[in-house]
């Protein structure tokens, strides 16, 4: 499929009346604003606000906006006084005004702005510049599968299709899968755009080299005669970005003009999403401007951590450590405690893994013991990067020595370069109110009778988020850790104790007496989290990314169980 992703830019860029280079996305509130343009956002849905800029608008002059719809629809006007108010765009004074979009149909728009004191037209802007987008849909916060009947999504004169989505119940880490059913769409990863209702570029699926986002990317149609593609996208949490605001009178947001805080920073609405796609039906013909054919919205949502252990490229579990999964809400345990790798499952010594393990190769020595099923990988999941947000706290290196303790105080997000707690440190976790995050650029070490304390033992409470491939070493025994860790580039080491959560990594090595409770609200829709192995291969991570080398490579000798499927084991009810 011949893609319009660089030509949309282009488009962009030749709709606006001031210069300026293209916007390129980012993450929170540091994204690059939006390019200057004659109308701005160029899609979006009744009811939001539309600014309209030309250089001819005069400061408290009364004038129309009139909306034409290309369907031939009614001309609608929305009445408006122009103001003088900083641009989202450079941050200059301009003339500008805005309008509350009325009803319209979906689909292009022209708009004529009219004087109301001598009806003279002050600026045409024309279709091929504004898309009028369906209400939004909203986003569940909660894990499993819905369908949102009887959807239509706009189609620009250019051929684009628009859905606009509503986030503003999101807070956990989520992966969302969508597909239209009903309508047989063909598009790839360089054809799927983000923006917002600002006209902020949010998220493309591919970067400034068209190479593909890790965690983001689009899959083929299993039916492709009747339904569309099916959308991955992955995010890592969006507690940050709203704490960031309740929290900080620095980022709370101008009541004068919303597109700025009042610290002057720029406000960017990650709530409201305008969702673009460059698609063709499976017959190879283009979408006609206007709206597309109703069809079923499926949405599939699970957690970020939907498999109890993962270790994207190795993962070794050795000595006597275990896994299986419990309930926090119940503290009813049970044999859910799932394993997955891209690469090579190794199980050693006497350690037990009780539930499903999934790997590219799984093999067992000694004692070794799989309770539950043995799946092979052949088509390796994609692990997002992580983007640490703009604006947060920074803590510094935390260091803490034996008998001190450190407290941090939630909800927050919060950044930090070292996290060291040695032998006797105390780390004590305020999260009885609210979320706390870290994103941590360095090692990680948490030594044997350390103790990492949480207000809160709900593991969704307390997350670390490894923004480097810095080394992770952690000891539980001096009383339970109880939280999720992902840090996708580096080796994660967790040597003994109790962990109560999930953890994904690079590479996961769980050693000595060490026990992984799976916390089962983590879990997807997905059944018993099987891994579909009849997908299209999906991207691995970005460039750059350094697979770090197994600790231990046992032979092909003494392998016991193969990787063939084996017998489900009974999953009942039991506590370590």
């Amino acid at each position: 499929m011949q893609t319009k992703f660089i030509g949309l830019l282009a488009a962009l860029v030749s709709a606006t009346i001031f210069n300026t280079a293209p916007a390129t996305a980012g993450c929170g509130c540091e994204k690059p604003p939006p390019l200057p343009a004659a109308v701005r956002p160029h899609a979006t849905y009744s009811g939001a606000q539309v600014a309209l800029f030309h250089p001819a608008l005069v400061e408290g002059g009364s004038y129309e906006a009139r909306f034409a719809p290309s369907s031939g629809g009614q001309i609608i006007g929305a009445a408006g006084v122009a103001s003088v108010a900083r641009d989202l765009a450079d941050g200059l004074d301009r003339a500008q005004l805005t309008v509350s979009l009325p009803t319209l149909p979906p689909g292009p728009a022209a708009i004529e702005i009219v004087s109301v004191d001598d009806g003279s037209v002050v600026s045409a802007i024309s279709d091929d510049h504004f898309t009028v987008v369906p209400d939004p849909i909203g986003m569940p916060d909660c894990y499993g599968e819905h369908v949102h009947q009887g959807v239509r999504a706009a189609v620009g004169r250019d051929g684009l299709l628009y859905l606009a989505l509503d986030l503003s119940d999101l807070q956990r880490p989520t992966i969302f899968e969508a597909q239209a059913m009903g309508l047989p769409l063909r598009f790839g990863n360089e054809d799927v755009v983000f923006y917002n209702t600002q006209g902020v570029l949010m998220q493309a699926l591919v970067d400034q080299q068209i190479e593909p986002v890790p965690g983001m990317f689009v899959l083929p149609a299993r039916n492709p005669d009747t339904n569309s593609d099916t959308l991955h996208y992955s995010r890592h949490e969006f507690a940050s970005y709203f704490l960031s605001h309740d929290e900080r009178a620095a980022h709370a947001v101008d009541e004068i003009n919303p597109d700025w805080h009042l610290d002057g920073t720029r406000h960017i609405d990650h709530n409201h999403l305008i969702l673009s796609i460059d698609a063709v039906f499976a017959d190879g013909s283009a979408p006609a401007p206007g709206a597309t054919a109703s069809f079923d919205l499926r949405l599939d949502t699970h957690s970020l951590f939907r498999n109890g252990l993962v270790g994207h490229a190795a993962m070794t579990v050795r000595d006597d450590a275990m896994t299986d999964s419990y309930d926090p809400q119940t503290r009813a345990f049970a044999s859910n405690g799932d394993i997955y790798s891209n690469g090579r499952v190794s199980l050693l010594g006497r350690a037990i893994v009780a539930g499903d393990v999934s790997g590219a190769e799984v093999i067992t020595k000694q004692k070794a013991q799989i309770l539950g099923d043995t799946f092979l990988v052949t088509d390796p999941l994609s692990f997002m990067n992580v983007a640490r947000p703009a604006g947060l706290e920074d803590l510094g290196d935390i260091t803490i020595s034996p008998g001190e303790s450190l407290t941090i105080e939630g909800p927050g997000s919060f950044q930090a370069g070292d996290l060291l707690l040695y032998s006797g440190g105390r780390l004590e976790i305020d999260n009885a109110d609210g979320p706390v995050t870290l994103y941590v650029s360095g090692v990680i070490e948490m030594w044997s009778s350390s103790l990492v304390e949480t207000a809160s033992e709900d593991p969704e409470q307390f997350a670390i988020y490894s923004t480097t491939g810095e080394a992770i070493s952690i000891w539980a025994n001096g009383g339970g850790f109880y939280g999720v860790i992902y840090a996708p580039y580096s080796q994660l080491e967790l040597s003994s104790g109790e962990f109560f959560g999930a953890f994904v990594a690079a590479e996961v090595i769980a050693r000595g007496n060490s026990q992984v409770h799976y916390a089962e609200t983590l879990r997807s829709s997905i059944a018993g989290g099987s891994i579909s192995t009849d997908a299209a291969p999906v991207d691995e991570l970005a460039d750059g990314f350094e697979a770090v080398e197994s600790a231990f490579d046992p032979s092909v000798e003494d392998v016991e169980s193969s990787t063939s499927s084996t017998p489900r084991a009974s999953k009942g009810s039991r506590r370590r």
